[in-house]
């Protein structure tokens, strides 16, 4: 049990946008591997 004190307020709020940060960083990595690895295989075959 945490006790609930007012910094946890902006710790939530910062906490959501780290998460849609990460969200949109996955993303936008993903494609970019999954480009990467379409363009790697097209240059193997």
């Amino acid at each position: 049990m945490f006790l609930h004190q007012p910094w946890q307020d902006r710790m939530e709020g910062l906490n959501e946008q780290a998460v849609s940060h990460m969200l949109t960083t996955a993303s936008s990595a993903s494609v970019c591997i999954y480009e990467l690895l379409f363009c790697h295989q097209r240059s193997l075959v």
